[in-house]
């Protein structure tokens, strides 16, 4: 559809823009129908809106302000609202913003952590206040003095506040030249989810530093540095005029030339600033101002000195909210970023758990950003190294800018582990995960298999050595080393072993597999059970088995003799089991004090007798083993029952060595060989 505008109307929308300079405008929550090609000429002509749904190709929704709306209804476009003055129905926002989450999930997945113990909501909507702040970090210090360093400021902001900023490693007051990562929130005033994920993630990271071996390696090899607060002006002007929360101030509060307040702080960095009015605006009244030059806000002059100052890695600069994960470049449609490939990789990585939409501004917000954070974190490289600053948009759309109290720590658990896997990349880890069996079944030479896998986006060398404190393991082979790997790249690895052959059968074997990364060593378990192959087989054992008669008629008395003698000259060792198969024609019976059997002697008295736990056979077990040069025989009767015909009966024994090791006899006396096992 095209557009027709005039210069009357363009001098009336500029005489609206002088009105609503001078007094606080209201936000309201609105949906209105627009053509793609529409509202490409709108955002190009005065719409300065920085978060908004856009479905169909024509359903718009956002919270704007009544400037956005002015700029709409000047256009002939008819706006319906949602929600007409968000701030004074911030109670009631809170209510439906609860259901539609129960509903549907807050279109994020969570990860399920405990809640830190030190970790409570705040007096402000459930929010901290910005006097909150300095007492959370002291009070962090005080717990934690070995692993949080004392709060300091970068910088004050115009109104004088005061940029706090910690560092959180295991020595935090010293410069230990180990990687460097930022975390950091509330460019924008009326985003506080940024600040409380913020709180929750250095408690979490505090308090389980000495029970998890992870969060631990991950201190230990870097050095992550906080501001929890970019805006203290907006901020605390938001607190002001809104107590309880819901306030919609979005800029600092630098007093501009026409009585309109405020610069977009996330429009004031350097790197291309400026470059059209649709990634920024020239307006000052406008929400995504950018200022009148680069960096001429003192909050990101201080944010712009603060990373000249350090080598980071890498940065996480939190805002709310759509549930995005962006990345530049943010000024183009097309990204054109020679990293875009890294930059994909790395936040299909960080999402895996929450499900963040990724990509740059124009492909998840659906805008363009220029004088942005990303931008200028990666782009200036002359000044500094690049830094992968990313920037994640906390919260659904339901959510808004100020979700309801209840969603806070939902909200918190949805970058838990997005912030965890920051670090990772951030610094030098590598983490070994063991594959293959848990069963070792041969005494010859086995293997600890294993995945390494590379996190780290700078280059890295690691060490993983096997060690096991078992006096089963013999020997096991050297280190392996690994350097070159690409980030999230793995590769199956092994490191040998041999166990002693005399371990016995079952006995649990454990090892260590440790990854030395230079600065911290992080160890992975691997527990073995040894299953006793089979062994060499010797012929020590001879069993004989005499079954009389061997033709059986209705009423006779059958008498087995089973006799397993020792030849080699050597105790058995172990003892010994002996099944004899059970035959319908015929019911067995044993006397335990019984020293003959058909005329045969035999020791009953050191033989236990089982005739019923089997349906298919009676088991006899010695009470002690066969001493060299000796035999040990039972023997068993009873009578054929009535069947009228004759017939041949065949009985069969089964003799067990002390190893596991069986051999089938049947009605024999020709001393067949039991291989017994030693």
């Amino acid at each position: 559809m095209k557009i027709k505008y005039s210069l009357a109307m363009l001098l009336s929308l500029l005489l609206w823009t002088s009105f609503c300079s001078a007094q606080r405008l209201k936000y309201h929550r609105i949906t209105v129908q627009i053509e793609p090609l529409q509202l490409e000429h709108l955002l190009n002509n005065g719409l300065q809106v920085d978060h908004f749904s856009y479905q169909n190709k024509k359903d718009f929704v956002a919270e704007v302000s009544d400037q956005d709306i002015a700029v709409f209804k000047r256009y002939g476009i008819k706006v319906t609202y949602l929600i007409k003055d968000l701030e004074k129905s911030y109670a009631k926002i809170n209510e439906q913003i609860n259901r539609q989450a129960a509903q549907s999930g807050a279109n994020a997945r969570q990860a399920a952590v405990t809640t830190p113990t030190n970790f409570s909501l705040g007096s402000y909507g459930g929010y901290f206040t910005f006097a909150d702040i300095p007492v959370i970090l002291d009070r962090m210090q005080t717990l934690y003095p070995n692993l949080i360093s004392v709060r300091t400021s970068i910088g004050n902001s115009i109104q004088g506040r005061p940029m706090y900023m910690v560092k959180i490693s295991d020595n935090p007051d010293v410069d230990e030249e180990e990687p460097e990562l930022m975390l950091n929130a509330l460019h924008h005033a009326r985003e506080p989810i940024g600040l409380s994920q913020l709180i929750f993630f250095m408690w979490h990271l505090l308090e389980n530093y000495d029970s998890d071996p992870e969060i631990r390696t991950l201190l230990n090899s870097s050095e992550m540095y906080i501001v929890p607060c970019v805006n203290p002006d907006g901020y605390v002007y938001n607190q002001t005029t809104n107590s309880n929360g819901g306030g919609m101030w979005r800029k600092n509060r630098r007093a501009n030339s026409g009585g309109s307040f405020g610069v977009d702080l996330n429009r004031n960095y350097g790197y291309n600033w400026g470059l059209d009015n649709s990634g920024s605006s020239p307006t000052r009244s406008s929400d995504t101002y950018r200022g009148t030059a680069a960096f001429s806000e003192p909050e990101i002059a201080n944010m712009r000195d603060f990373m000249l100052q350090h080598q980071f890695v890498t940065a996480l600069n939190f805002h709310a909210h759509g549930n995005y994960l962006t990345y530049p470049f943010d000024y183009q449609t097309v990204n054109t970023n020679p990293d875009l490939d890294i930059f994909k990789s790395i936040a299909t990585y960080l999402t895996l758990e929450n499900g963040f939409k990724t990509g740059n501004s124009q492909q998840t917000l659906n805008y363009l950003i220029n004088g942005g954070s990303n931008d200028w974190q990666w782009g200036e490289q002359v000044a500094k190294n690049k830094i992968y600053g990313l920037l994640p948009e906390i919260g659904s759309s339901s959510d808004g800018f100020w979700p309801a109290s209840s969603r806070i720590i939902p909200l918190c658990n949805t970058t838990i582990e997005m912030n965890k896997k920051m670090l990772r990349i951030s610094t030098f880890y590598g983490r070994v995960t063991p594959t293959g069996s848990t069963t070792i079944n041969q005494q010859t030479s086995r293997m600890l298999r294993y995945t390494f896998q590379n996190y780290s986006l700078k280059p890295a060398s690691y060490t993983v050595t096997a060690s096991s404190s078992s006096s089963y393991v013999t020997s096991i082979d050297a280190p392996k080393t690994y350097s070159g790997l690409a980030m999230l790249q793995s590769t199956p690895d092994s490191i040998g072993f041999t166990i002693d052959s005399n371990t016995p059968s079952g006995t649990p074997i454990t090892f260590e597999l440790a990854v030395d990364n230079g600065l911290s060593i992080q160890k992975e378990t691997i527990t073995f059970t040894y299953i006793a192959p089979p062994p060499v087989a010797n012929a020590d054992l001879t069993p004989t088995i005499y079954v009389r008669p061997t033709v059986a008629y209705s009423q006779d008395n059958i008498t087995v003799v089973v006799n397993v003698i020792e030849l080699q000259g050597a105790d058995s060792n172990g003892l010994i089991t002996v099944r004899v198969t059970k035959d319908a024609a015929v019911k067995l019976t044993f006397d335990n004090q019984a020293t003959s059997v058909g005329n045969r002697p035999v020791q009953n008295n050191v033989w236990n007798f089982d005739g019923d736990t089997n349906p298919f056979y009676y088991i006899l077990t010695s009470t002690e083993p066969i001493l060299a040069g000796q035999y040990l025989s039972f023997g068993l009767e009873g009578l054929l029952a009535p069947k009228g015909t004759a017939g041949g009966l065949s009985i069969s024994s089964v003799v067990i060595g002390g190893s596991g090791g069986e051999t089938k006899v049947v009605n024999n006396i020709d001393a067949d060989k039991l291989d017994y096992f030693q």
